[in-house]
């Protein structure tokens, strides 16, 4: 008889796990089994018809709600939060605070019902998780194509050694009062929030600085005041009077000191090798809407202990020469490595001066390119994400199956029942659209909002083969590559913006969440 009892909790034990991989009603996964490259969730967004309302962009100057169709000369704008209903990974939470996110990604999609939300689990109801996390960010892929550039981006970094968010996917449908009815959004990105609990995983600790800096290349100097940082490098949270001086004596070294002071002083301040293997990634990835082209997109974590500075990398959805202010994607497959930046960095170019350095950073380039994004590691890493988006894609629009098929060079069969075809909403009893819109099929419909088309003048696996080649001939000394330069113009976004050809001359704007905004979260 005592053999069943043990029969059972064996059973039990077993099928636990798997319960949380499905994320079966009211069994919400821990994070190792809610984020990889094969996690695949089903979320849905609830609101009532002035939760939604309350949800639109307002004009910080003053105050007034700014419609989805906006002009792109509106760059400033201010993301309200509200809240909705959430079901997914096991979980249903009746009041989830949210509110948009994102530049160039909202830009491209505010015509579309697919707008990119940052989810906070925490807000209201404190020491509330999903998946023991915080808060998620629901990036909606509008610039890529596969759908899976940024994910696999964050993988390569983690896989270097850099410490960096984790990602997994979800289908997102949205209900919302009086105009649409479990609609389907498309496939999203969930990416892993920047706040305390990914810094005391990662380090140890949440205590210390964090800065998310803005239009910031080289860790620019800028005097006494603090002031002058916060507008920049906008902190996140409370700091210390001891914290802030330190990280402005680091400035003040890398713009001033001796090549001797500063070669002898900055491994005490920075964490050099962290530096240059942030930067080898993002030079090999091609990824310039970052620390190395536009100055922002990248976390800085000073740990109150005194231990050096660290380089956290975010928002990589341009990565893999994804960043049209410098050429097409096949453009950027050519350029340098060994001259990473796109615009005058100070670090960069004073850290690469010194020869110990420049080999240190040549040793991380080659094991990158012989280890971590070897042909074979990154094509098994991509056939296992093409795989579990693939049919997510295909159910979200037909434009977006054509641009997922291109930019994975995916022939298209000729059948009547293609799946490039797609299936309609209204094929799907359970969907129902009231309002006029955004209309399905049709622009502003789900999925219409997609742009990832419009950049891909290669296949991923082609740009990748381009790439290596190009790579692995710049460090053996067989070529000497061109070197990234950002190509400026005076637009819509006034003087000295990225010119960005392929989305009509769009330039991405000024946003920020609402002035109530907690100063800890990203």
């Amino acid at each position: 008889m005592k053999l069943l009892p043990l029969f059972l909790r064996w059973n039990v034990l077993m099928l636990c796990p798997l319960l949380r991989l499905l994320g079966a009603e009211g069994v919400t996964p821990p994070a190792e089994a809610f984020f990889g490259l094969d996690r695949l969730w089903a979320f849905h967004l609830s609101f009532s018809s002035e939760e939604w309302a309350a949800l639109q962009p307002t004009d910080p100057l003053n105050g007034q709600r700014l419609g989805p169709g906006f002009g792109p000369g509106q760059l400033k704008r201010e993301y309200p939060w509200s809240q909705a209903a959430f079901t997914g990974a096991g979980s249903s939470l009746p009041d989830l605070r949210l509110r948009f996110k994102g530049n160039s990604s909202y830009n491209l999609s505010r015509n579309s019902w697919k707008r990119p939300f940052k989810l906070d689990f925490n807000r209201g109801n404190p020491g509330r998780k999903l998946a023991g996390q915080k808060e998620l960010l629901l990036n909606n892929n509008v610039n890529d194509g596969t759908q899976f550039r940024e994910a696999l981006a964050y993988q390569l970094f983690r896989a270097a050694g850099v410490p960096a968010p984790r990602t997994a996917f979800a289908q997102v449908h949205l209900s919302v009062s009086g105009q649409c009815t479990n609609l389907y959004l498309g496939l999203y990105t969930v990416v892993e929030a920047v706040e305390s609990g990914f810094l005391k995983e990662r380090f140890g600790s949440a205590k210390g600085l964090l800065l998310k800096p803005e239009r910031i290349q080289g860790l620019d100097f800028l005097g006494s005041d603090w002031a002058a940082y916060e507008a920049r490098y906008c902190p996140k949270g409370d700091s210390t009077k001891a914290e802030r001086e330190r990280f402005v004596a680091l400035t003040r070294l890398i713009a001033d000191a001796a090549d001797a002071d500063f070669v002898s002083d900055l491994p005490k301040r920075l964490d050099v090798e962290n530096f240059l293997t942030f930067l080898a990634v993002n030079a090999v990835l091609a990824n310039y809407d970052s620390f190395l082209g536009m100055g922002h997109n990248y976390y800085l974590f000073q740990p109150e202990n005194l231990a050096p500075l660290r380089f956290i990398p975010w928002d990589l959805n341009e990565a893999f020469g994804g960043h049209p202010g410098l050429g097409g994607r096949a453009e950027q497959a050519t350029l340098s490595v060994l001259q990473p930046q796109a615009s005058q960095n100070r670090l960069v170019e004073r850290t690469l001066a010194h020869p110990a350095w420049a080999n240190q950073y040549r040793g991380i380039l080659n094991r990158l390119m012989t280890e971590v994004i070897s042909p074979t590691r990154l094509t098994t890493m991509m056939d296992l994400t093409s795989k579990t988006v693939r049919e997510a894609v295909i159910k979200e629009s037909p434009r977006a199956t054509v641009a997922f098929r291109r930019s994975l060079a995916i022939e298209q069969e000729a059948k009547p029942k293609d799946p490039v075809e797609g299936p309609k909403p209204r094929r799907n009893e359970d969907v129902r659209v009231e309002s006029s819109e955004f209309r399905p099929g049709g622009p502003g419909g789900p999925g219409e909002g997609f742009r990832g088309e419009m950049r891909d003048d290669i296949s991923f696996q082609g740009w990748w083969k381009l790439r290596e080649k190009w790579v692995r001939e710049e460090l053996d000394g067989s070529r000497v590559a061109p070197v990234a330069k950002m190509r400026m113009r005076r637009g819509p976004g006034g003087p000295n913006r990225p010119s960005e050809p392929n989305r009509g001359g769009r330039a991405e704007g000024s946003v920020r969440p609402s002035a109530t905004e907690d100063k800890r979260n990203p």
